[in-house]
């Protein structure tokens, strides 16, 4: 929708605390009023906005394993996937260095609780195409939170949107956690 797009420029461009409803109009090219028709008010297209972009993130991680042979490959092409459109995401980069009070509740405390719950559902999919369904929830959980362990450009000693780096932290951290059940072979 256009302006959830012209909201998410602006968020980038103004931050969360600055960000008006005139902005998103102007940007959208269209009236304040057109904006209100769909939306009550300027928190209510904030929160749209994060959705949307939450969902399109999330499709692009999910996609990025498409094809993936084994769980070291989904888990690698995930976090790279992930790593990249986090670092690179001038709406989320602009609220972690001008307003971080914005962004940190949702990683921590109850916050967190709910963004890996959420991680788990999403990303539980991908996960059960390598390990049985009771572990592929927390498969996806425990990926999300080494991703955000490691994700921080400065502070890790890998950096999560190089392939090499990525796999070897999903090698130490991930693949050791859930191995992948061996048949038995039936007797005859």
């Amino acid at each position: 929708m256009r302006i959830l797009d012209a909201a998410m420029v602006c968020l980038g461009r103004h931050g969360v605390a600055k960000t008006t409803l005139d902005d998103i109009a102007r940007e959208a090219s269209c009236s304040r009023a057109t904006v209100y028709r769909y939306f009550p008010n300027r928190a209510a297209v904030v929160e749209a906005t994060v959705r949307a972009e939450i969902d399109r993130v999330t499709s692009d991680i999910i996609a990025s394993a498409d094809g993936a042979a084994d769980l070291e490959d989904a888990a690698t092409a995930m976090f790279v996937t992930a790593a990249r459109a986090l670092v690179t995401h001038a709406a989320l980069q602009r609220a972690l260095d001008l307003e971080p009070e914005v962004v940190l509740p949702a990683l921590s405390f109850e916050g967190g609780d709910r963004l890996f719950a959420d991680a788990s559902a999403r990303f539980a999919p991908v996960f059960a195409r390598f390990l049985p369904p009771d572990r592929a929830s927390s498969a996806a959980e425990w990926s999300t939170r080494v991703l955000l362990a490691y994700l921080h450009p400065d502070r890790a000693p890998f950096a999560m949107t190089d392939e090499t780096a990525a796999r070897t932290l999903v090698r130490r951290h991930v693949v050791p956690a859930f191995p992948v059940p061996t048949p038995v072979p039936m007797s005859e």
